[in-house]
């Protein structure tokens, strides 16, 4: 799986311009609240402890070895049998079996072929795994032993991405339009060789602020996707290719992307001073699948979490998740993958013992081998679980 000549960067600008050349001649615009389905969230409702929404919960904990030792996990691959890691804090790619040992590392920064100074997101596809390196503006693969197959130079910076159909979808995060009340989207229709095919068309009528990752969940034969500084969740038909709003959240007083904050200079304002000087909601990570949604959010400056599940199989009803376990400050767990009805994401090592302990031992199992190598013992812990609604 190699890829062909570069596409030249030309190419996406009459894509993206054709469709939107101006603001008068823009037609795509979000409904109104009253037109587009809406999840009204108001986080002064009283908060559930994460446990009460977890049943089947696995526990893994991953052998540490002086090249496994990781920082800060920010994507999480699980497939036959192997679980791939991706560090965002020192950029490198790990390879676990699925009882937690430690199989192989990757960390090659520098500016070769074959080296990257960045990955930003991670995806596998048959048997090969692609990475984004958005500094260089590069798109690299491993074979699954994290053996070098092949680079390519873009020309447009990129970030997240998604398979689609015979390519993937992909974040270029770049701003064509200062428009405080357009959204662009940015999203780009790939083949299988990373050349542009087409580009998506901005919608007006958006509470947004740019800055924000496009975020993607796939189900159903759709693509949803936002931003994470959007309160709107966009759908793509897999067969059409058609895209259109799906619904928005209501986000309360302290969701101000889109109001106070409108632009990149005003986000600016506020991200130079550490968000010390405002009230606001910093962000909304957010998971969807054929049954429930899920957000996760926190306020500044004071870092207060907050979280809701929906419960799409009764009545979208909304429930409240409280993240802290225990003692502490911030959230002690962090979700990146949902993948066939389980919800992934690491555990901090000093939050185990105090969760073993609210969890039945019929409703959990741990990977635990005791000929593990332990250097520091401050790995996460990887945690699944299927999401249970209270009674």
């Amino acid at each position: 799986m190699t890829f062909s000549q570069v596409s030249p960067f030309l190419i996406l600008l009459p894509l993206l311009f054709s469709a939107c050349s101006g603001p008068n001649e823009v037609e795509n615009s979000v409904p109104s609240s009253d037109e587009l389905p809406q999840y009204d969230i108001d986080f002064n409702q009283k908060h559930v402890p994460l446990v009460e929404f977890m049943e089947d919960v696995e526990f893994i904990f991953l052998e540490e070895t002086p090249e496994s030792l990781f920082g800060g996990i920010k994507e999480v691959i699980v497939s036959d049998g192997s679980i791939y890691l991706l560090d965002s804090k020192l950029i490198k790619l790990m390879k676990f079996r699925s009882d937690g040992s430690f199989v192989e590392m990757l960390s090659n920064r520098g500016n070769g072929p074959s080296q990257y100074q960045q990955i930003i997101d991670l995806v596998l596809k048959e048997d090969t795994l692609i990475g984004i390196d958005s500094r260089r503006q590069r798109v690299l693969k491993w074979d699954s032993n994290l053996g070098f197959v092949d680079s390519k130079s873009l020309g447009y910076r990129l970030n997240d991405f998604v398979e689609w159909n015979k390519g993937f979808l992909i974040d270029i995060n770049y701003d064509f339009l200062d428009i405080s009340n357009f959204n662009m989207n940015n999203i780009l229709f790939l083949n299988n060789d990373f050349e542009i095919e087409k580009a998506a068309v901005p919608f007006q009528n958006i509470m947004w602020a740019p800055g924000g990752h496009q975020l993607f969940n796939k189900f159903g034969g759709k693509v949803f996707y936002r931003s994470s500084l959007s309160d709107t969740v966009f759908q793509i038909d897999s067969v059409t290719e058609e895209i259109e709003p799906a619904y928005r959240f209501s986000l309360g007083e302290f969701w101000l992307y889109g109001t106070e904050i409108k632009t990149n200079e005003e986000y600016m304002v506020h991200y130079e001073t550490g968000f010390q000087n405002i009230e606001m909601l910093k962000y909304l990570g957010w998971f969807e699948d054929e049954t429930f949604i899920l957000g996760q959010t926190y306020k500044v400056p004071d870092y207060t979490w907050y979280g809701f599940l929906i419960d799409k199989q009764n009545e979208n009803q909304i429930h409240y998740v409280d993240w802290l376990l225990g003692e502490g400050y911030g959230s002690a767990f962090i979700p990146l993958l949902l993948q066939d009805g389980r919800l992934y994401g690491a555990l901090d090592r000093d939050k185990f013992d105090f969760l073993l302990d609210q969890i039945t031992d019929e409703s959990r199992s741990i990977l635990r081998n005791p000929d593990f190598k332990t250097v520091d013992g401050e790995n996460p812990v990887l945690i699944s679980f299927k999401v249970r609604f209270p009674n």
